[in-house]
């Protein structure tokens, strides 16, 4: 730990970059198995921790209705779902 401490101080310590399919690897340990699953899984396949998961996460949060929902729910849940299509069309949401 302390070696990464002096390689970060002298700015030649990067932190790793993971590519889509690792995401999308620990993300399907993380909903399979759970936390602990993913960690061992970071571990030993050198996959994202779940914190990195949670904060990069590529699937859109939408809001839970307990009962039906109401027209904004309805709106925000479509508008977050099609948001990347929105983007690549260049349309306006």
């Amino acid at each position: 730990m302390l070696q990464l401490v002096k390689k970060a101080a002298k700015g030649t310590y990067h932190l790793r970059g993971f590519d889509k399919a690792e995401d999308l690897q620990a993300l399907l340990f993380l909903h399979l198995g759970g936390v602990r699953v993913t960690d061992v899984a970071h571990h030993i396949f050198g996959t994202p921790t779940v914190s990195i998961i949670q904060r990069c996460t590529i699937i859109p949060q939408i809001l839970a209705s307990p009962s039906f929902p109401t027209c904004y729910k309805m709106e925000y849940n479509i508008a977050a779902m099609f948001k990347d299509i929105y983007d690549i069309l260049g349309a306006t949401t």
